[in-house]
């Protein structure tokens, strides 16, 4: 890997190191204050970032930062779509070489802490991620009970049984959420969200999981069968051998794998859609290693970017019946 200098450089920053708390770096031009700035901590981590006036950015980074060792600028154009696209741009160039970054929008993986981590300290995280014979129940979950109270349970769940495939559909979603969300009692309406949308304009979705700002699965009630999209990274996918690869796509004949367009920005760019058209096939590949190595890396990296904000649409009565009833602990 390039050293973090060498790789700006490559891409037109210049880089100088910071001498003392609150100086300002010497590279900025006075009359051109507006670029791509890349901030170095002293743990190794970076943060991208724009702006129209970078003293004063770089000013409000220092009062709440007081690791900066070295600061780098590129300038651009004072236009809004050419700073997006260079951040943006940025941000893919140096997470694709493995430099950590502490951006949220945009990455793929931040490395800032969250409250996630409070939940399930890194140590459990990166064992979820890499053991996948590790099945976290996630203790007893943490019912709000004024947003219970909002829906109709017994209603809903009338409804839920009575849609066509719904004893197709609530396996499959079950063992998403036991395979694929961690700490999935302690965060449910929180981080996660399940909505029940037969009512929905599209009017042939079941169920749609979110994390953060994205869908990461949903369940359709197709014409002849249900079937199912996924989100989940796409980087274990690039690791595999051309004959695993091969073996894969026997495997899950019919698969069905969309582009960039499909890709959502929470995400970021490490991310891959994916389309299942049966059940029984969408159980095995929610337990294939590949796959499910996929799916705990995308959600637990949208987990830690914080919470979703669908939980109002979330459906207690759905998951009582995919998870079955547990003792429920008021949250405020």
């Amino acid at each position: 890997m390039l050293h973090i200098d060498t790789a700006l450089t490559e891409l037109g920053f210049k880089t100088c190191r910071i001498d003392s708390p609150n100086s300002i770096p010497a590279l900025l031009p006075p009359k051109r204050p507006w670029g791509i700035y890349v901030l170095h901590f002293a743990n190794d981590r970076y943060y991208v970032g724009q702006s129209v006036n970078v003293y004063r950015r770089y000013q409000e980074h220092c009062r709440n930062y007081a690791n900066i060792v070295a600061f780098s600028f590129k300038p651009t154009k004072k236009d809004k779509i050419e700073l997006d696209g260079w951040e943006y741009n940025v941000i893919q160039d140096l997470e694709q070489q493995g430099f950590p970054l502490l951006n949220i929008v945009h990455a793929s993986i931040s490395y800032r802490s969250s409250d996630f981590d409070i939940v399930m300290p890194l140590e459990e995280q990166q064992r979820w991620v890499n053991d996948l014979s590790y099945i976290d129940a996630g203790g007893e979950r943490l019912i709000n009970p004024v947003l219970r109270s909002k829906h109709a349970d017994r209603h809903e769940l009338q409804t839920q049984q009575a849609q066509p495939y719904a004893e197709q559909i609530l396996p499959v979603l079950r063992r998403y959420i036991q395979l694929g969300i961690p700490r999935a009692g302690q965060t449910e309406a929180s981080l996660w969200n399940c909505s029940y949308l037969p009512a929905s304009p599209a009017r042939n979705v079941y169920a749609r999981l979110n994390i953060n700002w994205q869908a990461v699965f949903s369940a359709y009630k197709g014409s002849a069968s249900p079937f199912f999209d996924f989100w989940l990274a796409r980087s274990p996918f690039v690791e595999l051998s051309r004959s695993e690869g091969k073996r894969f796509s026997q495997a899950f004949h019919g698969l069905e794998i969309g582009d960039e367009q499909y890709n959502m920005l929470p995400g970021g760019d490490n991310q891959v859609y994916m389309r299942i058209r049966d059940p029984e096939l969408a159980l095995r590949f929610i337990e294939h290693p590949t796959v499910l190595r996929a799916i705990r890396i995308f959600n637990l990296n949208l987990m830690k970017k914080g919470q979703s904000p669908f939980n109002r649409y979330h459906s207690y009565s759905l998951i009582d019946t995919v998870l079955g009833k547990t003792t429920a602990i008021a949250a405020e």
